[in-house]
């Protein structure tokens, strides 16, 4: 997340946990794309963020995203993969402009 709004002039805090104090809460039905969205981390039983990736395209499933994984680098997956929908926490939307 930080390569994409640093290439718009935009600086955020470096960890997904910072990120998340940041903007508003949206619903799950109402995310667009640009919206940011939050997952717990390796652990189901925590609460806490551990991960962030951006909607890039609403499905009927819930959302496409775009994120980097610290093992297999930038990409793409659905909400709707069991791994992501376990640990989905909220989304966000920031108004930066």
């Amino acid at each position: 997340m930080n390569y994409v709004y640093s290439a718009f002039g935009f600086q955020l805090p470096r960890s997904s946990y910072e990120i998340a104090n940041l903007g508003q809460k949206v619903a799950f039905d109402e995310l667009q794309p640009g919206d940011l969205v939050f997952f717990k981390g390796r652990s189901t039983k925590s609460a806490r963020v551990g991960h962030v990736g951006m909607v890039i395209e609403k499905t009927p499933q819930g959302f496409k995203m775009i994120h980097a994984s610290t093992s297999k680098g930038v990409r793409i997956d659905n909400y709707s993969d069991a791994y992501y929908k376990s640990r989905f926490l909220f989304g966000k939307r920031l108004d930066l402009i």
